[in-house]
């Protein structure tokens, strides 16, 4: 029953804010996820690659890249969002694969922006997937992102 009552007060569209730029993030209060909140919202964002780890204190993504530079452009892209954001990754780049953690230390855990600043993370790994790639770090079209965002 008390499964149920959750359910009901919690709806994952409820928690996806909107907002005209990545600076915005910033102003938006801290509450710390569920594990199960946190999955359901890394679903519908379409950031269900992401993996929970220890019990919801954070996500990671493991990701590999053609070369050194591709890898080094996607790390350089995604510090333009994460710094308009203020909220930043901890991670590490090894040649071509990049290793991604993210958690909301204010909260000790999880919260909306680590859903946020993962979606930005996949949108900007499809943009280096395209045939011009982020060669060229001014090739990041944050409206494009922040458009899919606000269409969810």
């Amino acid at each position: 029953m008390l499964n149920n009552i959750r359910k009901q007060l919690f709806t994952t569209s409820s928690l996806l804010p909107k907002f005209n730029s990545f600076k915005e993030v910033h102003n938006l209060p801290y509450k710390k996820l569920s594990v199960v909140q946190m999955q359901e919202l890394l679903n519908k964002v379409n950031a269900g690659d992401w993996k929970i780890q220890g019990e919801g204190q954070k996500i990671r993504k493991e990701l590999k890249f053609n070369d050194f530079i591709q890898a080094f452009s996607f790390m350089n892209s995604v510090a333009i969002v994460a710094e308009d954001m203020c909220h930043h990754p901890d991670w590490f780049n090894v040649y071509n694969n990049v290793h991604i953690n993210l958690n909301t230390h204010d909260v000790s855990g999880l919260s909306i922006r680590d859903v946020i600043l993962a979606f930005a993370i996949n949108e900007i790994q499809q943009q280096a997937k395209k045939p011009q790639g982020l060669n060229d770090v001014s090739y990041l079209n944050q409206q494009a992102i922040l458009s899919k965002w606000n269409s969810l």
